[in-house]
């Protein structure tokens, strides 16, 4: 999936002055060249971070997500208190007997 981003004009004309004021040896074709792939090179940056961001969402939990997961701890933690109570009881009822049969 390619996203198209726009760089501002103030991120173009920050690209222009760094280049203009670094490579004012260059010819004014090789100039614009280096403009272009400086553009490029910024605007390449701005769509990965773009799909990071996306990405990062994606992986963020919602208030609904964390609704169901607490639901389902509490869900949990009754049938684990219900397992429980029921083996104690078990073995209650086993101790009775082993204690009878003695």
């Amino acid at each position: 999936m390619q996203t198209s981003l726009r760089l501002s004009s103030n991120t173009i004309v920050l690209i222009d002055n760094f280049i203009n004021k670094h490579f004012s040896n260059k010819s004014n074709e090789q100039i614009q060249e280096l403009k272009k792939e400086a553009i490029e090179i910024v605007n390449s940056i701005a769509e990965e971070s773009a799909k990071d961001k996306e990405s990062l969402k994606e992986q963020l939990a919602t208030k609904e997500d964390i609704i169901l997961t607490r639901k389902e701890i509490s869900d949990s933690k009754y049938d684990l208190l219900k397992w429980l109570v029921t083996a104690q009881l078990a073995i209650a009822g086993l101790l009775l007997a082993l204690i009878k049969l003695i």
